[in-house]
């Protein structure tokens, strides 16, 4: 009769298989387990670079609306009342400044408008102003025209070109019939008969004149003598 085997040998090869098929367990459950950590990770970031990428999108859209300029400007007379008095009316001014800004889509830019040119052709327009200038706001997208009238000194009549309003160095400002405002000015008029023709920006007198005349009609102020005649 042959012997039974050990029972220590068959307890060894039942705890072995035991231990294999649990760490065999383990391994799987520690697959699915990274397996849907991976997944969640993968939501997780997807989820963190949308939002970024929204964040990111919404700052570019709000700073490419901040940086688009408006082409209605506002404009701000600075001097005094009475040099206010013989300026146009500011809608002429606002049109202006729409026309030049609107022409060009550089204009419509803050980092492209170039506002030194839009400065100066303003002040080639409009003779009566003797500085301009242009600001651009930091939030909000109407830039500001900052205007400074020329000082009148007096009115010089001429038969060929009609009035203009001349300044101290005897630069014709604004076409007097422009100024509705002209008699609270209270400028002293000089009538030209000659026939030369005069135009707005143009030297129309001497300011050697200019200065003789204004200061010679402050001392007549109170005989009366509001016309000198220059032949």
């Amino acid at each position: 009769m042959q012997a039974a085997p050990p029972r220590q040998a068959v307890f060894s090869y039942h705890a072995a298989r035991a231990q294999r098929t649990e760490s065999a367990e383990r391994d799987i459950f520690k697959a699915d387990t990274d397996m849907l950590m991976a997944r969640r990770r993968k939501r997780l970031s997807f989820w963190r670079n949308a939002r970024m990428a929204g964040v990111t999108i919404t700052i570019l859209l709000l700073f490419a609306l901040d940086m688009t300029l408006s082409t209605t400007p506002k404009v701000v007379v600075t001097g005094d009342s009475t040099s206010k008095l013989f300026l146009r009316p500011q809608s002429e001014y606002v049109a202006a400044a729409h026309q030049l800004l609107a022409g060009s889509l550089s204009n419509h830019n803050k980092l492209t408008v170039n506002t030194a040119a839009v400065s100066t052709a303003l002040q080639r327009q409009f003779p009566e102003l003797t500085a301009v200038s242009m600001s651009l706001p930091i939030v909000g997208g109407q830039p500001v025209i900052y205007m400074q009238p020329a000082v009148p000194r007096l009115v010089l009549r001429m038969q060929s070109s009609g009035g203009f309003v001349l300044d101290g160095s005897g630069r014709a400002l604004i076409d007097a019939a422009h100024v509705s405002n002209l008699a609270r000015l209270q400028l002293p008029e000089v009538t030209d008969q000659s026939t030369l023709a005069v135009h707005a920006g143009d030297a129309a007198l001497p300011a050697a004149d200019v200065s003789y005349i204004t200061q010679f009609a402050a001392q007549l102020k109170l005989k009366v003598l509001p016309t000198f005649n220059k032949q």
